[in-house]
């Protein structure tokens, strides 16, 4: 990564067929992998939602405009209420 390179992983907050909110957590920030170990997302603050889903986004594309970078994230303890 260069020193403006950024990855960021998108969570978008859907209720009923409207997205909410979006909450981003960078993944490289200045060319540099900020988390070393895992770092939680918290969205208890929502409630009653329908679906969330994930995007990445990134300063690094190539010709077609897909990331060039392995574009990856693991989700563990995912958590909700039924």
């Amino acid at each position: 990564f260069k020193n403006d390179d950024y990855l960021t992983l998108v969570v978008n907050i859907v209720r009923g067929r409207e997205r909410i909110d979006t909450v981003e957590q960078p993944l490289v920030l200045s060319g540099k992998l900020p988390l070393a170990n895992w770092i939680a997302v918290d969205l208890r603050e929502y409630e009653n939602i329908d679906m969330i889903y994930f995007q990445l986004k990134s300063n690094r594309k190539n010709k077609e405009g897909v990331i060039d970078v392995p574009p990856y994230f693991c989700v563990d303890y995912f958590m909700f209420d039924i």
